[in-house]
């Protein structure tokens, strides 16, 4: 697979701190780089980014997985500039999440941050539009100021309004300074398409129709809201992906262990943390769309429709990673 091909053009040290899935998951990110942009290299750039999308369910370790990555990608012999963004970065306002719970107060999802419908896209679309513009410009005009090359990254506060969260004042987001090689983004939907509506009452059933089925929990026509939700994902934030990559649990029920673990652990160190009937509270929110999109992800891939093709130039541009509840790799393979 590409993956494995890159390591000859592209060595890496492994260490003990490396974990197997993230050293395959930067090896295919420059394997990407190279044939995408091969332009890019040491003290060179392309004059649009690789953008890459992470996804997987809460708990996965997409976080520490993206620290891994830019601690290989960004020291040398690599020496690549990258931006991350989060699809946790870019919820709604506290002012503006409030209106949406208040337009839909009977229905559940969109009373709280998480699912379709609560992100602010145009948001995480004009970041990814200046990073893209401003490392354009400084390979046009490598003599422009720095502080008219730097973009400022979207940071979200979980913690304002009692947990309700707020976006974090703009004088504490994040910054970098084009041009940029990668952007990488992550989230637990991202990439989830929108299904059809036999589609999605097809699914609806089979879900009511199964005692562990978690969109039975929800009125079908709440889940459509959110459904045609997605579909603006799918035409604006998801057309940015160059290439995706996908942490696949073996059981996306994993989450619930893994939000436990973290909560313990939180507690551990004297902080507060969720009871665990609150646990479960929080992660079933998620699982719905978990259970309608992530049977299509698996089958067909990002760049894939419903008969199953991958667009005309996008093979081998999805990187499928499946993980046991110990977060270890199972398996992978491209699609």
């Amino acid at each position: 697979m590409g993956g494995e091909q890159s390591t000859r053009r592209h060595p890496i040290r492994v260490s003990p701190q490396h974990d197997p899935k993230t050293v395959l998951i930067a090896l295919q990110i420059l394997s990407w780089l190279h044939s995408l942009r091969p332009e890019s290299g040491v003290r060179k750039h392309a004059p649009r980014p690789l953008y890459v999308c992470i996804s997987g369910p809460q708990g996965a370790g997409k976080t520490s997985l993206t620290n891994g990555l830019h601690r290989i990608l960004s020291s040398p012999p690599f020496s690549l500039k990258l931006a991350f963004l989060s699809l946790d970065d870019v919820y709604l306002s506290y002012e503006d999440q409030l209106a949406l719970s208040k337009a839909h107060p009977d229905n559940l999802l969109l009373q709280f941050r998480g699912d379709p419908g609560t992100h602010d896209l145009p948001l995480a679309i004009s970041t990814f539009q200046a990073i893209q513009d401003k490392t354009s410009q400084a390979l046009r005009n490598p003599r422009t100021d720095v502080k008219d090359l730097t973009v400022s990254l979207p940071a979200y506060e979980k913690s304002a309004h009692q947990g309700r969260g707020d976006r974090a004042p703009e004088s504490m987001w994040p910054r970098v300074t084009c041009p940029v090689d990668i952007v990488i983004f992550e989230g637990w939907m991202a990439g989830f398409r929108a299904l059809d509506d036999d589609e999605l009452c097809q699914a609806y059933k089979a879900s009511c129709d199964d005692t562990n089925g978690h969109s039975r929990r929800y009125p079908l026509e709440h889940l459509s809201v959110l459904n045609e939700e997605l579909k603006v994902y799918e035409k604006t934030l998801w057309k940015w992906f160059d290439c995706f990559v996908h942490i696949d649990a073996e059981d996306y029920n994993f989450s619930y262990v893994w939000r436990k673990q973290a909560e313990d652990e939180m507690k551990a160190k004297g902080k507060a943390g969720m009871t665990d009937e609150q646990i479960k509270d929080f992660v079933d929110r998620f699982m719905p769309f978990n259970e309608l999109c992530l049977p299509r992800l698996r089958r067909e891939g990002f760049f894939g429709n419903n008969s199953g093709k991958v667009a005309d130039g996008f093979e081998g541009r999805h990187l499928q990673v499946t993980i046991n509840i110990a977060r270890k790799m199972t398996g992978h393979r491209l699609i």
